[in-house]
């Protein structure tokens, strides 16, 4: 419990010093079911991997055009800023920026276990919020 804390602490503490260089952008979750969140991370770092629909236009998307979340701490990410995903719900993406190249096998090979026969080169970090616009 108090590790669960600590954790949800930390994400707090750096999504709030990260979030002025932020894009929002609405976005569509598409292709969502519960197994492709993984369990609390506990001792171990996990990842898992959104597929969203772009529902606006913005200065370097289209909309309709498919992209794919990588993340850290799905589940605590989930928790902190929406409560529980919906599979085609309209959130916010909290956009950080495109995924590094280090962590860029561990997103593809994510991205094709979940979403097989999807081209996975967009790929970002980031995670969603509540739209409050509904």
């Amino acid at each position: 419990m108090v590790i669960k804390y600590c954790l949800t602490l930390i994400f707090t503490l750096f999504v709030f010093a990260v979030s002025s260089s932020q894009q929002k952008l609405k976005v569509k979750l598409i292709e969502f079911s519960d197994h492709k969140i993984p369990s609390y991370c506990g001792y171990n770092k996990q990842y898992g991997v959104l597929k969203l629909e772009l529902l606006d236009d913005s200065s370097i998307f289209k909309k309709g055009e498919h992209l794919f979340i990588y993340q850290e701490y799905p589940r605590e990410l989930m928790n902190e800023y929406v409560g529980k995903y919906t599979n085609n719900e309209i959130y916010l993406l909290n956009l950080k920026g495109k995924i590094k190249e280090k962590s860029l096998n561990s997103a593809k090979k994510l991205s094709k276990t979940y979403y097989k026969n999807e081209d996975s080169s967009i790929i970002y970090f980031g995670w969603l919020e509540k739209n409050k616009k509904k």
